[in-house]
């Protein structure tokens, strides 16, 4: 676990920015380079712009952190029940060895026999 750490930077007259040393190394920016701004409920990010940046990585940055572990535990939990009913949820929200076996499931032609 990383320990957070306090820079401070001082805006110019012209509203001007110069990010400290170690916030450009943290972020691993230069001269020329670009820095995207994001502001939401949990408080304002800053993250490197690069061109060919992977798009997933991108987006995850842009993701934003859970409250508390217990939200993300829903959250996670949310993902993994989407588009199910409310039989099936509650199926397989009954616990470890409960699973979903869908009537169409059964009608494919390697579907594995399955006991009672």
């Amino acid at each position: 676990m990383t320990t957070a750490r306090k820079v401070t930077a001082t805006l110019s007259s012209k509203a001007q920015l110069t990010l400290p040393r170690a916030v450009r190394e943290r972020l691993g920016v230069d001269r020329g380079d670009s820095v995207e701004f994001t502001l939401d409920e949990h408080g304002v990010h800053l993250l490197p712009l690069r061109r060919g940046d992977n798009p997933f990585l991108t987006w995850l940055a842009r993701t934003p952190v859970p409250a508390t572990p217990a939200q993300a535990s829903a959250d996670a939990r949310e993902a993994r029940h989407a588009g199910l009913d409310p039989q099936e949820r509650q199926l397989l929200q009954a616990g470890p060895g409960a699973r979903v076996l869908r009537l169409a499931d059964l009608d494919a032609p390697d579907a594995a026999e399955t006991g009672p």
